[in-house]
């Protein structure tokens, strides 16, 4: 049994953890919901690596080489390539993170009221 005390401290301790990374991965997601962990991102300027499918709630957020690296779920050797390519290069990184941010605070956050109140919870606007 836990408490809402200790989901807090939970949340708390992951949102430190992810404002000290510069690149986040959203590897796979639910086909039919919104992927939630990936606007948390976005709302943080991460720079993202996610999958380049034919996964609609994704390709509707993020566009490559302008908001998000993506890649082929079926060829890893291109994710670990992309992946490095981001590691060795701060500006990239930033650049994708500032537009991941814009496009959150200036697009989705201002149609859905309840996005809007989570990551105002957890996240600095």
């Amino acid at each position: 049994m836990f408490s809402l005390q200790a989901l807090y401290f939970e949340k708390k301790t992951i949102n430190n953890l992810i404002n000290r990374t510069d690149v986040a991965f959203q590897l796979s997601s639910s086909y039919y919901a919104c992927p939630m962990k990936l606007i948390e991102y976005m709302a943080t300027a991460k720079a993202l690596v996610a999958p380049n499918s034919n996964q609609e709630n994704i390709r509707e957020l993020l566009v490559d080489n302008e908001s998000a690296i993506l890649f082929n779920p079926k060829d890893w050797n291109i994710f670990l390539k992309k992946t490095n390519y981001l590691l060795v290069s701060l500006q990239v990184c930033a650049a994708l993170g500032r537009k991941d941010r814009e496009t959150v605070f200036k697009n989705i956050l201002l149609s859905d009221p309840t996005l809007k109140n989570i990551v105002e919870l957890n996240y600095e606007s």
